[in-house]
C-alpha cells in the first residue's frame, strides 16, 4: 500500500484552517525560540550589561586597570566580536552621525578599506544605528536566532512535518552549536539564512511566480550581504545541491519544466550576486591586494581540475567516505558538532547522543516515504568529510579546504530538520531497524555512562586503562594550538586530555547523560508500544529544549558595557595630543582595532585582509604575531625608521623600558613613549632613487646601511625632472576621513611623501590639477609637486564601490522589472497563477509518485 506524504493529512488538516491560524501559530513557535534564547543569555539581558567580551581586556593594559572584579575571568566567549567587528560597528555609527559614508578608516593599519571588513549593508547591523554600543549585540543575538527559527519552522511544514516537529527543529536549530558557539559572529549571521535559502528555492521550484523568485533572490542576496563570503559561498552551494536533488529525485512534470525551472533559479542566483554587489566587489578588490592567498574558503591560487588523475580519485573517495578516526571532523568530534558544534575534547560521550540527535536517528530508520529524510541525511555525514585534509573542493577548484568545524555547521542544521521529521513521525509503526538501533543507542549510553562514572569515582589506574581505551578518539582538529602540541608528544598529549576530561569534563555531563537515557528510555518504549505517543512526544520535545537550553547557557559572558573598550588615564591622554599623529602598542598592549573605539589611528590591525604592500613594510618594523593571520595584531616592536615613515609618535609598552631615541610621557597604567624623530604624515625627504619593482624597493629597507629617512625610494620609471631630489616645508596639515590637505612649498621640483598606505582608489590634485601617485618605499604614496607653493588634496574615490553601487541599483530595478512582468502576465492561470498543471514542476515522493501539497 502506497504511504502518503510526510505530513500530508497534517497539513490537508491545517488547510481547512483560517490562514490567521496558521499565522498564530508561527509566532507561537517564535515566541517560544525568543523565550530560550533570552534564558541563555541570562544576566546580559540585565540593563548595563552585554554579550560582548570585554572581560578579555582584563589581562591587556591599558585596560586592566578598569576591567577588574567578579567576573572578569568568566568564560570569554567570541573574541573575534569584541577585538574585530565591535570597533569597527563602533566605527560604522560614529562615521553616519556625522552624516559619512565610511569608505576608508584611517584607524587601523594606517588606513584600510572600510566597508570591505564590515557587514554595513546587511538589515541586522543597521540596529547598530538605532542601539550604539555593546548593547547593539544582544539584539544581534536574537535577530541571528529568530531568522533562523523562522525559516526553519516554514521548511519544516513545507517538507510535511506537523507543528510540535516544526517547532523541535526550530529550537534545535536557533540554539545548535552552529548557532550559539558564533553568537555574534557574521558567520552565525549567515548561517542563520540557511533555512531561508532553502525555503525560498523549494518555494520557487514548486511555484515558480514573482513573489517566490524575489524571495529567492532577497535571501542569497542577503546571504552575500552577511559578510562572512567564505561560509556565504558555502550556503549557496547548498542551495545549489538541493537544486541538483530536485531536479533529479523530486521535481516531476516535463523536462522542459525542470530545464526552465532550474534556469529560473539561475537567474535569481545572478540577480543576487548583482544585487549585492556593493559588498563584494569591493571586497574582491581588497582580496586582489591583500597579504593572504586565501579568506575563508576563497582562493586566489586554485588547484586546477586537470590535476592528476590519482589526486582526483583520492579526493571523491575522502569526500564520499570520509576516515571518522582521521582527517575531516575527527570522528565523535563531527558526530558531537551535529547538534552543538563543540570538540570530543570538552564533552566526549554526552554530546555525541543528545535526544536532538537520537531524534534525528528515528527520522532517517524509519521507512522513508519522501526523498528530504535521505537527503538531510546524506549532507550531515558529508559535512564530516570536507575538512582540513579532503582535497575535493580545491581540486574541483572552487574552495579552499579549511576549518572543519564550519561545515559541522550544516550537519547541525541537518540534525536539527531530521529531529523535526522524526518527532512528526513518532506514530508510525516502527521496523526492524528501529528496533534494534534503539537497544544500539541503549547499550552505548548505559556504557558511556559507567565508563565515566568508573573514571570519576576510582581514578588512578582505571581512569589511566580508560584513557588508553579511548586515545584513538582523541584528536581535536578544531583546536590548532593543541594540535601542535600534539605532535611535540602525541600519545602523551592524548592520554594528558582523556585524563582531564574524565577527571574534570565528567561532572558536566550528567544532565546531558540524563537526557540520553530518558530519550533512550521513551524510544524504546514507543518502539514496545508500552509508552503512547501523545504522552512521549511533548516529553521528547522537551527533552530537546532542555538540552539546548542547558549547554547554551552561560557560553556568552554577562559582561558590564563600562569594560568593553573603557576610556582610561592612558586614552584620555592620547586623544588629548595634537595630530595627526598614529600609536602602536608593543604586543597585545592597547589592542588593534581599540584605536576605532577611542577615536585615535593605529599602524596595526585585526582583520582577517591586509594590504599585501604595508604588510610587506610592517614586517620590517617587527615580528608579526601571525604570518597567516591577523598579520599585524601582537606586533613585537621597538622604534622603527620605518614606523618613522608611518607617522608613528606614541608607543606604548606594557612595562618599563630604555630605549635611545623615545622619551618617557606617561607612565601610569602603561608606559607610552614619544619618539620625536617621527614624519608628519606629509613630509618632504631631500633625496630620492628610483627603483623599478617594489620586491626592490623592500630590499632597500631590509638593507641595514640605507637611510629611508634621508633618501626616498620611487616605483616605476625615473623622472628627470625630480631625479635630484628637493626640500621643502610642508604646513596646515588637515586629515579627513576620505580627504587629506596640506600645503607645500619646496626649492625645486620634487615628490612629496603621504603616509597613507598606496592602494587603488586614490587621487591626488596639486593646485587642483590632477598628478598621478606613485609608490613610495613600496606601500606609500609620492606626490610629484612643483617648485614654490603650491595645496596639496588626497582623496579616496574608490572606482570599485561606484561599479559596485550601479551594478546592485541596476539589479534591483532588474529585479522589480521581472517581478512587475511576470505579476502581469499570469493573473488568469489558475487562482495562484500556476498555469497549467501538466507542465508545471511538481514535488514528487520518489516510487509513490504523490504530489507534495507546499503550503
Amino acid at each position: 500500500m502506497e504511504q502518503p506524504v510526510d505530513g500530508a493529512e497534517d497539513g490537508a488538516a491545517r488547510r481547512t484552517e483560517p490562514r490567521g491560524a496558521d499565522l498564530r501559530h508561527r509566532l507561537a513557535a517564535l515566541a517560544i525560540v525568543a523565550v530560550c534564547v533570552a534564558w541563555t543569555l541570562g544576566a546580559a539581558l540585565r540593563p548595563g550589561m552585554t554579550t560582548v567580551a570585554g572581560n578579555l581586556l582584563a589581562s591587556i593594559a591599558p585596560y586592566s586597570s578598569v576591567v577588574a572584579g567578579p567576573g572578569a575571568e568568566q568564560k570569554t566567549g567570541q573574541s573575534d566580536v569584541v577585538f574585530h567587528f565591535y570597533p569597527y560597528f563602533v566605527e560604522l555609527t560614529r562615521a553616519v552621525s556625522r552624516g559619512e559614508l565610511p569608505l576608508w578608516s584611517p584607524a587601523a593599519f594606517s588606513g584600510t578599506p572600510f566597508l570591505v571588513s564590515v557587514s554595513w549593508a546587511h538589515p541586522f547591523f543597521w540596529s547598530s544605528l538605532v542601539v550604539p554600543g555593546p548593547r547593539f549585540y544582544v539584539i544581534l543575538v536574537f535577530l541571528q536566532a529568530l531568522l533562523a527559527a523562522w525559516f526553519t519552522y516554514l521548511l519544516l511544514e513545507a517538507w510535511g512535518a506537523d507543528r510540535p516537529g516544526a517547532l523541535t527543529a526550530a529550537v534545535a536549530f536557533a540554539l545548535s552549536g552552529a548557532l550559539v558557539v558564533w553568537r555574534g559572529h557574521h558567520v552565525a549571521t549567515v548561517l542563520a539564512h540557511l533555512p531561508w535559502v532553502l525555503y525560498s528555492t523549494l518555494r520557487l521550484l514548486v511555484d515558480p511566480r514573482g513573489a517566490t523568485f524575489a524571495g529567492l533572490v532577497v535571501s542569497c542576496a542577503l546571504v552575500l550581504l552577511a559578510g562572512h563570503l567564505g561560509t556565504a559561498a558555502h550556503v549557496l552551494w547548498i542551495g545549489a545541491i538541493y537544486v541538483l536533488w530536485h531536479l533529479l529525485v523530486e521535481l516531476g512534470g516535463t523536462w522542459t519544466a525542470r530545464t526552465t525551472a532550474v534556469g529560473t533559479w539561475g537567474l535569481a542566483m545572478a540577480l543576487a550576486f548583482g544585487i549585492s554587489s556593493v559588498q563584494w566587489v569591493p571586497f574582491l578588490e581588497y582580496h586582489a591586494n591583500s597579504a593572504r592567498r586565501h579568506h575563508d574558503g576563497l582562493v586566489t591560487d586554485q588547484v586546477p581540475v586537470t590535476g592528476q588523475p590519482g589526486r582526483f580519485l583520492r579526493s571523491v573517495s575522502v569526500f564520499l567516505f570520509p576516515d571518522l578516526m582521521g582527517s575531516g571532523a575527527r570522528g565523535l568530534d563531527g558526530v558531537a558538532a551535529l547538534s552543538t558544534g563543540r570538540s570530543v575534547n570538552t564533552e566526549l560521550a554526552a554530546w555525541v547522543a543528545t535526544p536532538t540527535v537520537l531524534l534525528a536517528i528515528v527520522a532517517v530508520l524509519r521507512r522513508p516515504r519522501s526523498t528530504v529524510g535521505p537527503f538531510l541525511a546524506a549532507l550531515a555525514v558529508l559535512s564530516f568529510g570536507v575538512g582540513k585534509e579532503a582535497p575535493l573542493l580545491a581540486t574541483l577548484g572552487v574552495l579552499v579546504p579549511y576549518r572543519p568545524d564550519r561545515f559541522a555547521c550544516f550537519a547541525a542544521f541537518c540534525a536539527a530538520c531530521l529531529a523535526g521529521l522524526g518527532v512528526t513521525r513518532l506514530g508510525e509503526a516502527p521496523g526492524w531497524r528501529s528496533r534494534w538501533a534503539t537497544a544500539a543507542w541503549s547499550l552505548l549510553a548505559a556504557a558511556a555512562l559507567a565508563a565515566l562514572a568508573c573514571a570519576w569515582l576510582l581514578g588512578g589506574p582505571a581512569r589511566e586503562r580508560i584513557a588508553t581505551l579511548l586515545d584513538p578518539f582523541v584528536v581535536s582538529s578544531f583546536q590548532k594550538a593543541s594540535a601542535d602540541e600534539a605532535r611535540n608528544s602525541p600519545l602523551d598529549w592524548r592520554r594528558d586530555r582523556v585524563r582531564r576530561y574524565l577527571s574534570e569534563g565528567s561532572r558536566a555531563v550528567r544532565v546531558p547523560l540524563l537526557l540520553v537515557l530518558v530519550t533512550t528510555a521513551l524510544l524504546a518504549g514507543l518502539s514496545s508500544g508500552r509508552v503512547a505517543v501523545a504522552a512521549a512526544r511533548p516529553v521528547l520535545i522537551g527533552l530537546v529544549v532542555v538540552g539546548h537550553i542547558h549547554w547554551a547557557s552561560g557560553w556568552d559572558p554577562a559582561v558590564p558595557v563600562r569594560w568593553v573598550f573603557p576610556e582610561t588615564p592612558a586614552i584620555e591622554y592620547l586623544k588629548s595630543r595634537p595630530g595627526p599623529f598614529r600609536i602602536v602598542g608593543h604586543a597585545g598592549t592597547c589592542m588593534p582595532n581599540a584605536a576605532m573605539v577611542h577615536g585615535l589611528e593605529d599602524v596595526r590591525g585585526y582583520d582577517a585582509l591586509e594590504i599585501h604592500r604595508y604588510h610587506r613594510l610592517l614586517d620590517l618594523a617587527g615580528k608579526a604575531w601571525a604570518p597567516w593571520r591577523f598579520e599585524a595584531s601582537l606586533l613585537q616592536i621597538g622604534a622603527s625608521p620605518v614606523l618613522d615613515l608611518l607617522n608613528v609618535r606614541y608607543y606604548l609598552y606594557p612595562e618599563r623600558r630604555r630605549d635611545p631615541g623615545l622619551r618617557l610621557v606617561f607612565g601610569r597604567e602603561v608606559w607610552i613613549y614619544e619618539r620625536e624623530s617621527a614624519r608628519d604624515r606629509v613630509f618632504v625627504v631631500p633625496r630620492v632613487r628610483f627603483v623599478a619593482t617594489a620586491d626592490r624597493a623592500f630590499e632597500l629597507l631590509a638593507d641595514s646601511r640605507f637611510d629611508p629617512l634621508g633618501t626616498l625610494i620611487v616605483e616605476g620609471d625615473p623622472d628627470p625632472a625630480r631625479a635630484a631630489g628637493a626640500r621643502g616645508e610642508v604646513r596646515s596639515i588637515e586629515v579627513e576621513r576620505h580627504r587629506l590637505r596640506a600645503v607645500v612649498t619646496m626649492d625645486r621640483p620634487g615628490y612629496v611623501v603621504v603616509s597613507i598606505p598606496f592602494y587603488p582608489g586614490f587621487g591626488a590634485t596639486v593646485d587642483g590639477a590632477a598628478v598621478p601617485i606613485r609608490a613610495a618605499y613600496g606601500a606609500l604614496q609620492a606626490v610629484p609637486v612643483p617648485a614654490g607653493r603650491s595645496e596639496l588634496v588626497v582623496r579616496y574615490e574608490p572606482l570599485s564601490f561606484k561599479i559596485g553601487v550601479g551594478v546592485s541599483v541596476l539589479s534591483l530595478v532588474a529585479l522589480c522589472a521581472i517581478w512587475l512582468i511576470w505579476r502581469a502576465d499570469r493573473p488568469g492561470r489558475g487562482a495562484r497563477g500556476r498555469g497549467r498543471a501538466e507542465d508545471r514542476p511538481q514535488v514528487t515522493t520518489g516510487r509513490t509518485g504523490r504530489r507534495d501539497a507546499l503550503e
